[in-house]
């Protein structure tokens, strides 16, 4: 791919098939190719995290239209207005405490993401963790996976154009 000195390299799927340490190499070389030659590449994957570690624009296609267009790390940025929590005791409770003083809370996993109401942050999640008798075992800012930025482009307006990261 590289005889000639092309200006743009794409690569479909170039990690498909391929074992784990062959994929680590492999995304180490396409890593490098822009430093080495002065080539962009353009990534077509599934594989989200590929993209997280190779890329650093991206564009986020939904039924053949644009709906992200731009730099990756915008979309990685933590989130302020959101956490991470992660609780033993009944976290059922605690995630219908929170939603009853105007929380968005969504389970993933073994965590609750919490979007507390404008103007409360931890204290508001601590204080219902407390009268719930959850014990916080994991309270931290959302930290954003290209998966879920991917998710939430796509369940973003389309008739807005390319959502803000």
């Amino acid at each position: 791919a590289l005889i000639g000195s092309p200006e743009l390299i794409i690569l479909d799927e170039p990690t498909s098939g391929l074992d784990p340490e062959g994929r680590d190499v492999l995304l180490d070389l396409v890593a490098q190719i822009p430093e080495r030659t002065g080539a962009s590449v353009l990534l077509s994957t599934h594989i989200l995290p590929d993209v997280e570690r190779t890329c650093d624009q991206v564009v986020v296609l939904a039924d053949g239209t644009v709906r992200y267009a731009g730099d990756l790390a915008p979309l990685l940025r933590s989130k302020d207005d959101r956490f991470e929590v992660r609780v033993s005791g009944s976290a059922e409770a605690f995630k219908e405490h929170l939603e009853q003083v105007g929380c968005l809370v969504t389970a993933v996993a073994d965590a609750l993401e919490v979007r507390p109401p404008a103007g409360q942050g931890t204290s508001l999640i601590l204080a219902r963790a407390e009268e719930t008798g959850a014990q916080v075992r994991h309270l931290a800012p959302l930290r954003m996976t290209l998966e879920r930025a991917f998710f939430e482009t796509l369940e973003s307006d389309p008739s807005q154009g390319s959502p803000s990261p």
